[in-house]
């Protein structure tokens, strides 16, 4: 019997569930540009790792500075303050430093298995990480807006005073 010249073919898509995927020049292609990328991923999340690290030594120093430096209470109280800020500050990087570490690790195992399956789980770290930029790019735009409206509010009664 021939096949029915009516039914639709069938997928040689790479998002398809197969894992026979080695023969198909548009998986290698996926394959390469995804692998090519590796090497720059794990750059990125050591250069944030090594950032983060900066930020924490820095933290510490301005919160001692704070705390044996002379002065008044306040102004050793914005050393300690801005040290703390700073060490949260590298907490957040690390964060990120993470899922591109994940990321460049998944890419690692796709580049191995050359499976459907390893390169849909490279592209799941790689969502998680773009999400978390996202939802912390919004934070810091309502933070960055409170702020300016703080500074409007405080400029308006410094002038009326």
């Amino acid at each position: 019997m021939s096949e029915n010249p009516y039914q639709p073919p069938k997928s040689t898509s790479v998002w398809d569930d197969s894992d026979s995927a080695d023969e198909d020049p548009k998986f290698d292609r996926v394959a390469g540009a995804l692998v090519q990328t590796r090497p720059w991923v794990r750059f990125i999340s050591v250069m944030m790792f090594i950032g983060s690290g900066f930020m924490v030594l820095a933290g510490l120093a301005l919160a001692v500075v704070g705390l044996a430096g002379a002065g008044a209470a306040p102004q050793r109280a914005v050393g300690v303050a801005l040290g703390v800020g700073y060490v949260v500050m590298s907490l957040i990087y690390i964060i990120p430093a993470v899922f591109l570490w994940r990321y460049a690790d998944r890419i690692n195992a796709f580049a191995r298995e050359r499976s459907t399956g390893a390169l849909a789980s490279a592209l799941e770290v790689q969502k998680s990480f773009w999400k978390f930029i996202g939802v912390l790019i919004l934070i810091v735009m309502v933070v960055y807006a409170g702020l300016f409206v703080f500074m409007i509010i405080a400029a308006v009664n410094g002038a009326l005073m």
